[in-house]
């Protein structure tokens, strides 16, 4: 063991626990515990490096613990810091920023950044210029991935504009959705077919390729729309949630008909209702100022 108030040298290999509050550095392989501000490793490092800032090591296999930043050439095992830098990672990397050169790793962060990425990250933005795994964020960003947009009509809105970002099956929905008509009537939201509405919505999904003539692809798709009387008015308003198969049918290179169907499920509280199912039969159930209905659902569109 080595245990110092400034900093532990190493000029070679070592093998046991370095402590200090200031650095730890070994220039050659290290097995065991580094616990400083700063760790560093100049070949392969097998264990545990914790420190409040910074951990470096050429290659890694065990974890870094980090309250600044995580750098290895390559690793193998758990990075848990604000920032993960690894040119190759191979287990788990969670902090608020990850950036890899070759991930195999299940990566957790608000930004995760690679090239060449198996395995799954989950964060608010996905980039990698390729991905051979899944990938699931609010903006994906994946060079073989999914990046579609869409124009379409559902059995809710006559005209919806939708933006698909994902990996090669997993994807995540951002649409905008218009119906005109007539202004809604005083009171609680109350919609019915006739009424002008607007609607925001997420949804996520997951494609099935297939190549069967111009059928090109099938998908599952759920989603949750929030209808508004105006863009303007962000008072609590009926939701109205699909779940629907869709079908990717090829009319050019570029352009794809998409075709759906399946069921949809609305509920308003506090008065409110979304009373919009196309004559077909339709399950109504109410509770107080809340109701909720359930009907079939459709949707037709363009996606490039």
């Amino acid at each position: 063991m080595q245990a110092a108030a400034g900093a532990n040298i190493v000029r070679g290999d070592g093998r046991g626990a370095q402590f200090s509050s200031g650095a730890n550095l070994v220039t050659g392989r290290m097995h065991g515990l580094q616990a400083a501000g700063v760790n560093a490793v100049g070949s392969e490092m097998r264990g545990l490096q914790a420190a409040g800032g910074v951990n470096l090591a050429r290659t890694g296999r065990g974890a870094q613990l980090a309250g600044g930043v995580n750098v290895a050439e390559s690793f193998t095992g758990a990075q848990i810091a604000p920032i993960n830098i690894a040119g190759r990672s191979d287990g788990l990397q969670l902090g608020v920023v990850n950036y890899d050169e070759d991930a195999r790793s299940f990566r957790l962060g608000v930004v995760n950044i690679g090239r060449r990425t198996q395995g799954f990250a989950l964060g608010v933005v996905n980039i990698a210029s390729r991905d051979d795994g899944e990938s699931f964020a609010l903006l994906n960003l994946i060079g073989n991935g999914i990046h579609d947009v869409s124009l379409f009509s559902t059995d809710l809105l006559l005209s919806n504009l939708g933006l698909k970002l994902g990996g090669r099956h997993l994807y995540t929905l951002i649409a905008l959705g218009y119906q005109p008509g007539d202004d809604l009537a005083p009171g609680p939201e109350h919609f019915v077919r006739g009424d002008r509405r607007w609607a925001m919505g997420l949804g996520v999904g997951w494609r099935f390729p297939l190549e069967l003539g111009r059928l090109t692809y099938v998908e599952l798709e759920a989603s949750n729309f929030e209808l508004r009387s105006t863009l303007d008015n962000w008072d609590t308003a009926p939701e109205i949630a699909s779940l629907r198969v869709q079908a990717g049918i090829r009319l050019m290179q570029r352009m794809t008909l998409l075709v759906g169907a399946g069921a949809n499920v609305a509920w308003g509280i506090n008065g409110r209702d979304a009373d919009l199912g196309l004559g077909l039969p339709e399950s109504v159930s109410r509770s107080g100022g809340t109701t909720v209905r359930v009907y079939p659902g459709f949707l037709v569109g363009l996606q490039i």
